[in-house]
């Protein structure tokens, strides 16, 4: 009863009732001519869209088969922007599950109180940003298994050498519109950090809407910014816009 009123009566929001919104970005980035465009880029490397694909669904295997992870399940993510974050982000919500982004500048505390609420199971983490999250995970046993990634595929356990282990053969799980993709926490500047619920529905209808009439990205854009991916405003201004644009 506290969510806002949501209408989709344009025409370009007219999705169907089961959509996962990273099959539709990613996925189907070949139908659109995106396939080897640039998507990520770093100072150290360039991944095209179907470079970027193939990380997402071997990393997306090992939600599911590894760790177990089922439509629904909540996953933290803790990270600045990097490729390693995105290629995070992506993974979970393509498998179904319900990404809880936290900002690399939280402490254990303010971790706890997110872990508290959002009930994660497992934690993606960027290897420099363990320690605070290892406290937390102290206070709250729920959080049972952290996975490092931003490492090599030589160091045991992190999501890199896992998902080197990994076909890359994965569907993206048959969400409905209208589920939870993404948990997006307030910085608790009032109070408590509330925790904001947007469905793949909600991602896509963002991407129809401001993008199209305002940004007006192409394909031949570069998007750069410093707004974290733990925000809704960097996701969308830094990746998910970017995505619906083919641009990088």
């Amino acid at each position: 009863d506290q969510l806002p009123q949501l209408k989709f009566d344009l025409p370009e929001l007219q999705f169907p009732e089961q959509i996962n919104l990273v099959e539709e970005l990613l996925d189907n980035a070949a139908k659109k001519s995106f396939a080897d465009r640039p998507m990520l880029r770093s100072p150290k490397v360039t991944l095209t869209y179907a470079d970027v694909q193939y990380r997402v669904d071997r990393m997306a295997q090992v939600l599911v088969e590894d760790l177990g992870l089922v439509p629904g399940n909540r996953v933290l993510l803790r990270g600045g922007n990097s490729i390693g974050m995105a290629l995070a982000w992506l993974a979970v919500v393509k498998a179904g599950l319900i990404a809880v982004a936290t900002m690399p500048l939280l402490r254990a505390k303010e971790l706890g109180e997110i872990i508290d609420k959002s009930q994660p199971t497992v934690a993606l983490c960027d290897a420099k940003l363990l320690e605070e999250l290892q406290a937390a995970q102290a206070q709250y046993p729920v959080l049972t298994t952290i996975v490092p990634f931003n490492v090599t595929t030589h160091e045991p356990g992190s999501l890199a050498a896992r998902a080197s282990l990994k076909s890359g053969n994965f569907r993206a799980c048959p969400t409905a519109a209208t589920d939870i993709a993404l948990m997006a926490f307030t910085s608790g500047t009032t109070g408590q950090p509330k925790a904001a619920v947007h469905t793949h529905r909600d991602v896509l209808a963002a991407c129809e809407t401001w993008p199209r009439h305002v940004l007006k990205a192409t394909p031949d854009d570069i998007v750069m910014g410093s707004p974290p991916l733990a925000f809704t405003f960097g996701l969308g201004g830094l990746l998910i816009f970017p995505m619906w644009a083919g641009a990088s």
